[in-house]
């Protein structure tokens, strides 16, 4: 059945025969003679046909349009990927900068600490040299110093410019498959972490069947009915 898809009213009758067609079959099929069984796959074959005209009249539809959005798509493609491959580009640098300066502060918080440690172990020590002199007051003078040594913090020289932030994101990296398999079989990580890969698997069914000798795995076969087309829209015509 040829359709002019810009005739809209032949377009809605069409997919409106369809509903009709389907609602008349219903969704419960009783299959309990060879009679049944021949009707049964005849109605299959106008229904594999029908869906190919109503996908064929569908895509005469869209194809335009989906023309016309790739042409859209492939305008903006250039200029979109140079852009996102510039933000990469600055992100990374400024990613860059940041760890440096952080290497830069901490390098220097650390140093500065161990001054304030050894500050706090001379102080300790003299206060400990007057106490064994009896000299207590001094000695208390001297731990209290002693105590009050600050904690040098330094912050980082990365300005601060408004609209731009930086977040930690965490992603796990395994290391060990050995160890967290026996892990797992051993109950103390939950055996989700390990779920198997079914896309391999299924290939490995199909191509292997019953030869498929994976512990823990076998291959299960399922019966799928195919069906040609058929654009023979007629009913099947009773049984004498």
């Amino acid at each position: 059945m040829t359709i002019d898809p810009n005739d809209n009213t032949k377009v809605q009758s069409f997919t409106a025969d369809t509903e009709r067609m389907v609602l008349a079959i219903g969704t419960e099929v009783h299959i309990a003679t060879a009679d049944d069984y021949e009707d049964a796959a005849a109605t299959l074959q106008r229904i594999k046909g029908r869906s190919k005209e109503l996908d064929d009249l569908r895509r005469s539809l869209t194809r335009p349009i989906d023309e016309a959005k790739k042409r859209i798509m492939d305008l903006f493609a250039r200029p979109v990927q140079l852009l996102a491959d510039a933000e990469f580009a600055i992100k990374r640098g400024l990613l860059g900068y940041q760890r440096e300066q952080e290497r830069i502060r901490a390098e220097e918080e650390a140093r500065l600490r161990e001054q304030a440690r050894k500050e706090q172990e001379r102080l300790l020590a003299r206060s400990q040299r007057a106490s064994a002199a009896g000299k207590d007051e001094m000695a208390e003078v001297l731990e209290e110093q002693a105590s009050m040594v600050p904690v040098p913090i330094v912050v980082s020289d990365t300005p601060r410019i408004s609209g731009l932030s930086t977040r930690q994101t965490w992603h796990a990296e395994i290391v060990d498959w050995t160890a967290l398999i026996r892990a797992v079989a051993e109950g103390h990580v939950p055996d989700i972490v390990l779920m198997p890969d079914m896309t391999i698997l299924n290939a490995q069914a199909r191509a292997l069947k019953t030869a498929l000798n994976y512990p823990g795995v076998r291959a299960v076969s399922d019966s799928v009915v195919a069906a040609g087309g058929s654009r023979d829209l007629a009913a099947p015509r009773p049984r004498s």
